[in-house]
C-alpha cells in the first residue's frame, strides 16, 4: 500500500502526489512529478467532495477495463485513459461500456481482422475481452444468435462532434459483415460436408447467396455514404465533417446472415441551410455543386465556382476546408448516386433544387407601396428561383399569404421581415424534403424481400451540447440526450446490481439518479418547455414574441429546481441537465419551431411544373403517386431510359417525408428512383423506429394533412418511437471522446475529456459504484495483500487472523470457460481449500477492524466502502511505524 494520493490540480483536474502535512481544515500535498507543494482545503467548497483521494496500486496498472480498478474515482479513471491513449490504446472498457478516444491518426493494425477458423467465428475478440468496437459488435451478434428473450440488439454510439462516432459505426458495420460472411461460409462448408445430392447443392447455393447478400449490403451502405455525407454533413468549429443529423441503421438478419438494412434519420439541422454560424459552412453539397459541376451545368443553374457570392453559402465567413477538394468530392457524390440507381435525369432535378435554394438566399425584400407590405428587391433573382423550381407564382407567394375563412379568402400582405421568414422557411423545407427523399432512396437500395428474424441497430446520434450561446437546436439535441441518458442510467444501475446479486450481496443503499424530472420539464404537457412553445406557435398572433414566451416559462416554472432564470442575459433561461446547467437564449425559438411554410407556398410547390418538386412537397399519397410517375417519366426522357415509377405507388399510405423505402431487389443495387415508399415489412421490426419526416403535417382523414406540425412535436414523436425501439432491444454502449479541440494526435486535454465523461454518463457509473462498495477483490488476492509486508502485514493487527496462513505464490494459466467458451486466465494455486482459508482470514480481519456496514463478504470476493482499506493501512502504519520505516514501507 503506497502513501500516494490523487489531489485536485488547477490545470490537470487531478494529479498524483503525497500528503506532506495535514492541519485542521487544510492539507499540504507534494506533486509526484514536480515536487511542487499545493495547499488545499480538505473538501472542495463548491462540490463538497474531498480534495484528495487515496491512490490504490491498481490505479497505476494499465487495465483494459476500468471496472477492474479498486477504489474507483474520476482521478485514476482519467489518468488511465490518458496513459492508454498516449500508447495508442484508444479503447477502454468500463464494465460493458466501451470508451473510444479519437486518435486523429491511423494506428497500424488497429482494424485488422485476424484469420479465424470457421468454428472460431464470433469468438475471437469477445473471448479475449479486448477493448475494441469489434468486441462490442461481436457481443451484440452473439447475443442476437443465442438470447431467445431479447434477440434484437442495439449499439448506441454517442459523443460530441469530432469524437469519432461515424468512424466507429463504419467499423462496427465492417465487423458485423465479416461475422455474417463467416456464418454463411460455415453453413456452406457443413452443407458440402453433408454429402452429395440435390439437398446439399441447394443448401450450398443458399449459403453462397447469403454470403453474397452480406457483401452487397455492406457495399451498398458504403455506396450511400458519399451522398448522405454531402447532404447531411458540414464543416463546424469542432469538426470538418460533422454529421448534422442523427441516424439509426437496422441491420436485418435471417439467423446469422445479413439479409437487408434500413435507415432512419433524426433532426436534420435545417437552420444551417439559411444561417450557418460564424466560422462554419453550410452543407457540403452546396460548395461541391458550385465547384464540381461542369461549366454548362453551372451556367444553366446560375451558379459559379465562387460560392461566397451567395448569402446562404458565404454568411458563415468560410467556404473552404483545408485539404478538401470539393470538386473531386462532387464527382464521388455523382458516382454514388448512380451506383444506387438514381439516373442522370433525376440527378439534374436534384441539382436544380439545390441551386434554387442557393438563389433563394439572395432574394431580398423592401417596403412596399402600402403600409405593412413588401416588394421583391431584385426581380431577376426571384425569376431564376421560379424557373428552377417550376413555380411561376413563387414571387407573389413570398410577399403575401391567403387567410381562408368559411365563406371568403383574404389576401394578407407580408412585411419585409415576414417575407424573409417565408423565404427561409421555403429554403429549409425544400432542403429537408430533398434529404428525406435521399434517405428513402438509400433504403430502397438496402432493403431486401427476404424475411428477417432479428436486427442489430446502430444509433449514431449527436452528443450533449453546451456552447456560449445555445438556442432551440441545442435544446432539442440535449432533450434527445436526456431521453437516452434515462435509458443508460437504468442500464448501468441494473448492471451494478447484478454484480452484487451474483455474489449474494444485498445492497439497498445505492440510489438511482433519475433524470425523468428533467425530461418532464422539457416534454410533459401542459407546462413542459416544448408543449408551451407549441401552444405559442399555434396562436400565431403578431403580438406574441420570444420574450413573451420566456415570460410564460418563468411564470410556469418559478421555484422549480430544474429551471431558473439566467443571471447573465435577460433573454435566457437555464435548464439543469444531467450533464450540467445550460443557458438557452430564446431569440428565434418561435420562428425555428414553427418552421412551416405558408399554405400558399406549399400549394405553389405542390402544383409546380417540375414533377420532382411536386413529388418532394406532396403529402397526399394519391397526388404523390402521380407526381412520382411524372418525375420518373421526366427522368427517363432526360436520360433515354425507359420504365415507369415502379411499385409502391398510390396504395403506399406514407407521406413523402417518411424514411421508409419500398421493397427492392435483394440481388441488385439498382432501384426505381422515384417510386413512393411502401409500408414497411413487419418482419423487419422497422415499424417502431422514429423517422425524419419532412411532411407539412400529420396525415388526416382521407390522407389530407390535418395541419402543420412544429419541429418540436415531430421530434418528440420521433424520440418516443426511438425510445420504444431501444427499450425492446438489448443495448450496448460506445462512448466516443474527443481528446482535444485542435484535432491533434497524442494531445490529451484533461479538463475537456473529463467534461465529456460527465456528459456521456460515464461518471455516473463511477458515482454508482462509489456509492456502493467500490473496493472489491477476490479472497485470494485480498489475503495476499494482507499477508505482505513487515511483521506479517495487515493480518498482524488481529491475533486470530495472524494465525491464518498466507496463500502460496500464484501460478497463472489459461483455460476455457465452459459456459462462454471464452479463454480466461486463472490462478492454479487457488484450490478450493486455499480459497476457503483466504476467505476465513479476510472475514476475521475485516470483522475486527471495520464496522459491519462498511464491508460485505460475497461468494468469491470481499466488498468494501470507500476509504476502508486506507483505515486498515493507517492502523497498520501507526502500530508498526518504526519497523515499516526501517523496511522501506509496504511492498
Amino acid at each position: 500500500m503506497s502513501g500516494r494520493v490523487w489531489y485536485q490540480h488547477p490545470s490537470q483536474c487531478w494529479a498524483l502526489g503525497s500528503v506532506a502535512e495535514a492541519q485542521g481544515t487544510t492539507v499540504l500535498v507534494r506533486d509526484a512529478d514536480t515536487a511542487e507543494m499545493t495547499e488545499l482545503p480538505l473538501e472542495d467548497p463548491k462540490s463538497g467532495e474531498a480534495s484528495t483521494h487515496p491512490c490504490d496500486p491498481s490505479h497505476m496498472e494499465n487495465l483494459p477495463d476500468i471496472a477492474m480498478m479498486n477504489n474507483l474515482h474520476p482521478a485514476p479513471l482519467l489518468h488511465l485513459l490518458r496513459r492508454r491513449y498516449l500508447e495508442d490504446q484508444i479503447y477502454t472498457f468500463t464494465g460493458e461500456i466501451l470508451i473510444s478516444i479519437n486518435p486523429y491518426m491511423d494506428i497500424e493494425g488497429l482494424y485488422d481482422i485476424p484469420d479465424m477458423e470457421a468454428g472460431d467465428v464470433g469468438e475471437f475478440f469477445l473471448s479475449q475481452r479486448i477493448p475494441h468496437v469489434f468486441t462490442v459488435a461481436e457481443r451484440a451478434y452473439k447475443a442476437m444468435r443465442t438470447n431467445p428473450l431479447r434477440k434484437n440488439q442495439s449499439l448506441i454510439v454517442s459523443g460530441e462532434s469530432g469524437a469519432g462516432k461515424t468512424e466507429a459505426c463504419k467499423r462496427i458495420m465492417q465487423f458485423l459483415a465479416f461475422l455474417s460472411e463467416g456464418y454463411s461460409s460455415r453453413h456452406d462448408d457443413r452443407a458440402a460436408a453433408s454429402g452429395a445430392g440435390a439437398a446439399s447443392a441447394t443448401a450450398t447455393a443458399t449459403a453462397a447467396a447469403a454470403a453474397q447478400a452480406t457483401s452487397n449490403i455492406e457495399q451498398r451502405v458504403l455506396d450511400c455514404n458519399p451522398f448522405l455525407e454531402a447532404f447531411g454533413n458540414a464543416m463546424t468549429l469542432r469538426n470538418n465533417n460533422s454529421s448534422r443529423f442523427g441516424k439509426f441503421i437496422k441491420i436485418e438478419y435471417s439467423r446469422g446472415a445479413i439479409v437487408g438494412a434500413r435507415m432512419r434519420h433524426y433532426l436534420l439541422e435545417k437552420a444551417r441551410v439559411v444561417s450557418p454560424q460564424s466560422g462554419e459552412r453550410n452543407y457540403h453539397i452546396f460548395y461541391q455543386l458550385c465547384r464540381g459541376a461542369d461549366p454548362a451545368t453551372r451556367a444553366a443553374l446560375g451558379l459559379d465556382s465562387a460560392p461566397e457570392r451567395f448569402r446562404y453559402l458565404g454568411s458563415g465567413g468560410t467556404t473552404t476546408i483545408p485539404g478538401v477538394d470539393d470538386a473531386a468530392e462532387f464527382e464521388e457524390v455523382v458516382a454514388a448516386l448512380t451506383d444506387v440507381g438514381i439516373p442522370a435525369g433525376t440527378q439534374a432535378s436534384m441539382w436544380r433544387t439545390v441551386a434554387a435554394i442557393t438563389h433563394l438566399g439572395d432574394v431580398d425584400f423592401v417596403p412596399g407601396s402600402v403600409a405593412e407590405s413588401s416588394a421583391i428587391a431584385d426581380a431577376a433573382v426571384v425569376e431564376r428561383v421560379a424557373r428552377l423550381l417550376g413555380a411561376a407564382d413563387v414571387a407573389s407567394k413570398l410577399v403575401t399569404r391567403e387567410v381562408r375563412a368559411r365563406t371568403e379568402t383574404v389576401t394578407v400582405r407580408l412585411t419585409p421581415a415576414q417575407a424573409r421568414e417565408a423565404r427561409d422557411a421555403l429554403a429549409k423545407a425544400a432542403y429537408d424534403r430533398l434529404f428525406s427523399w435521399l434517405i428513402r432512396q438509400a433504403n430502397r437500395c438496402l432493403e431486401s424481400d427476404h424475411h428477417s428474424s432479428a436486427f442489430i441497430g446502430i444509433l449514431d446520434i449527436f452528443g450533449f451540447e453546451i456552447f456560449d450561446v445555445n438556442s432551440f437546436e441545442q435544446l432539442c439535441i440535449n432533450y434527445a440526450n436526456e431521453k437516452l441518458q434515462n435509458l443508460f442510467n437504468h442500464h448501468i444501475f441494473v448492471m451494478e446490481q447484478s454484480q452484487y446479486a451474483s455474489e449474494g450481496v444485498d445492497v439497498t443503499s445505492i440510489e438511482f439518479i433519475n433524470n425523468q424530472p428533467c425530461v418532464d420539464l422539457i416534454e410533459r404537457k401542459p407546462a413542459g418547455i416544448l408543449p408551451m412553445l407549441d401552444d405559442v406557435c399555434r396562436q400565431a398572433t403578431r403580438s406574441m414574441n420570444d420574450d413573451k414566451f420566456k415570460t410564460r416559462l418563468d411564470q410556469a416554472h418559478k421555484g422549480t429546481h430544474r429551471f431558473y432564470g439566467s443571471t447573465r442575459q435577460h433573454n435566457e433561461f437555464v435548464v439543469a441537465h444531467f450533464a450540467g446547467d445550460v443557458h438557452y437564449r430564446v431569440d428565434g425559438f418561435i420562428g425555428k419551431n414553427n418552421d412551416s411554410l405558408t399554405q400558399d407556398l406549399r400549394e405553389s410547390m405542390q402544383s409546380a411544373d417540375d414533377p420532382f418538386v411536386r413529388l418532394l412537397f406532396c403529402d397526399d399519397p394519391a397526388a404523390a403517386a402521380a407526381a412520382a410517375a411524372a418525375a420518373a417519366a421526366a427522368a427517363a426522357g432526360a436520360t433515354g431510359a425507359t420504365g415507369g415509377a415502379g411499385a409502391g405507388g398510390a396504395g403506399a399510405g406514407a407521406g413523402a417525408g417518411d424514411d421508409d423505402g419500398g421493397s427492392g431487389s435483394p440481388t441488385s443495387p439498382v432501384v426505381t428512383p422515384l417510386a413512393l415508399p411502401t409500408t414497411p415489412n413487419p418482419a423487419s421490426g422497422s415499424g417502431t423506429a422514429g423517422g425524419g419526416t419532412a411532411g407539412g403535417g400529420a396525415s388526416g382523414k382521407g390522407g389530407r394533412p390535418s395541419g402543420p406540425q412544429t419541429i418540436a412535436s415531430k421530434f418528440k414523436r420521433q424520440l418516443a418511437e426511438l425510445n420504444d425501439t431501444l427499450l425492446a432491444t438489448a443495448p450496448h454502449y460506445v462512448r466516443c471522446i474527443k481528446p482535444n479541440g485542435k484535432k491533434l494526435a497524442h494531445d490529451f486535454d484533461l479538463p475537456r475529456v473529463l467534461d465529456q465523461l460527465l456528459y456521456s454518463g460515464v461518471m455516473e457509473t463511477v458515482r454508482i459504484r462509489r456509492q456502493g462498495f467500490p473496493f472489491r477483490e477476490s479472497f485470494g488476492e485480498f489475503w495476499r495483500r494482507c499477508c505482505a509486508g513487515p511483521v506479517g502485514g495487515y493480518r498482524s493487527l488481529v491475533p486470530a487472523a495472524a494465525s491464518v496462513p498466507a496463500p502460496p505464490e500464484p501460478r497463472y494459466t489459461d483455460r476455457e470457460d465452459p459456459s462462454t467458451r471464452a479463454t480466461v486466465t486463472y490462478d492454479a494455486a487457488m484450490t478450493p481449500d486455499v480459497v476457503e482459508t483466504c476467505r476465513r482470514g479476510t472475514e476475521l480481519l475485516c470483522s475486527a477492524l471495520l464496522s459491519a456496514e462498511s464491508f460485505r463478504m460475497g461468494k468469491t470476493k470481499v466488498f468494501m466502502k470507500d476509504g476502508c482499506l486506507e483505515t486498515v493501512h493507517r492502523l497498520y502504519s501507526a502500530t508498526h511505524a518504526t519497523v515499516i520505516q526501517k523496511c522501506g514501507g509496504m511492498p
